[in-house]
């Protein structure tokens, strides 16, 4: 991999949850809509 691509994606995996958090968007959120997207809704 590229450094410089390597870089670039620690600093989105990075940015990416306090974004989702600065929008409300909690990881838990994201886990029940992927469940409920995949049918495995509890």
């Amino acid at each position: 991999m590229k450094p410089r691509l390597f870089k670039f994606m620690q600093l989105w995996y990075c940015a990416l949850p306090g974004f989702l958090i600065g929008l409300g968007y909690t990881p838990s959120d994201a886990y029940a809509e992927w469940f409920k997207r995949n049918g495995m809704q509890s």
